[in-house]
């Protein structure tokens, strides 16, 4: 269940939404009455995770190490969970 707040809250209450999400709450952040981002647990995003298997397997296979090395730098920079 996400729970909504406006940027102007947000700015206000930024250190109890942030304890809320380590929590496992996720959130919708408004401005003017429409949505323009959501903030959710690190853990519950799996855009860059649900299929790593595949993704290691293709870099395995890139050809050109450089390449290699700048998917996987973009790769972690998305999982990291020490920010």
């Amino acid at each position: 269940m996400s729970k909504t707040i406006k940027v102007g809250d947000l700015r206000r209450n930024s250190a109890e939404m942030i304890e809320d999400v380590q929590a496992g709450a996720e959130y919708v952040i408004t401005n003017h009455g429409h949505e323009v981002a959501r903030v959710v647990p690190t853990a519950a995003d799996t855009r860059w995770t649900h299929n790593r298997d595949r993704v290691d397997e293709v870099l395995e296979r890139v050809a050109d190490p450089e390449l290699a090395a700048f998917f996987e730098e973009g790769r972690r920079s998305e999982v990291r969970t020490d920010r």
